[in-house]
């Protein structure tokens, strides 16, 4: 019947596009893991360098608002981070893949003590990046990834259950189905609580 949805070849279609998404996630986590895990490739010598600046704006204690007005002063990128300590002073951090700034307020509030640190990009350090990096606060680089990650999740969720129910189609041709699928929820279950138990 002409404009009636073929519900068995939309399912297949959503399996395929699922399958297609997951597998750049997978070989982009598999090849920088194995870079990862490999010791001996160059992981890229940090430079530290270390300088202080008068401070021209007191803080007012909004961290998120000092922190948009750090990043737009002095050219921060990534994500923020802000602890306070009990001695009186403040430490923002701004992560960004490749490099790091740890701004340190003392209590008088006249000077920024700036840490700045880069990393040389190798294979190993890029890598290793990408599997650190998370959440979407942090500038484009940041989004752009997170989205990339939700992509990833809903991909998964949806390849799951598109084949399972083209598996439930065709159970008759294939009746050890049950038992894949029991490894598939049984294994990750079985990691998960030996990691929860494990001491």
């Amino acid at each position: 019947m002409a404009g009636r949805i073929n519900i068995t070849r939309t399912i297949r279609v959503i399996h395929l596009v699922s399958s297609m998404v997951l597998l750049v996630f997978l070989m982009m986590y598999t090849i920088t893991g194995i870079l990862i895990t490999h010791k001996n490739l160059a992981h890229g010598e940090p430079r530290v360098i270390h300088s202080k600046v008068l401070m021209e704006k007191p803080f007012d204690n909004s961290s998120q608002e000092y922190a948009r007005y750090l990043k737009k002063e002095y050219g921060f990128k990534g994500k923020y981070g802000y602890r306070e300590y009990e001695n009186g002073n403040r430490e923002f951090s701004f992560n960004f893949p490749g490099e790091w700034v740890k701004v340190n307020l003392t209590p008088s509030m006249d000077t920024l003590h700036i840490q700045y640190t880069e990393t040389e990009r190798t294979l190993r350090t890029v890598a290793h990046n990408l599997h650190g990096m998370r959440g979407f606060k942090g500038g484009w680089v940041y989004v752009c990834w997170a989205i990339f990650y939700d992509l990833s999740a809903a991909a998964l969720i949806l390849f799951g259950i598109t084949g399972i129910l083209m598996w439930l189609r065709a159970k008759k041709r294939f009746p050890f189905g049950w038992w894949f699928l029991a490894a598939g929820i049984l294994v990750p279950l079985a990691i998960v609580l030996a990691f929860l138990f494990s001491r």
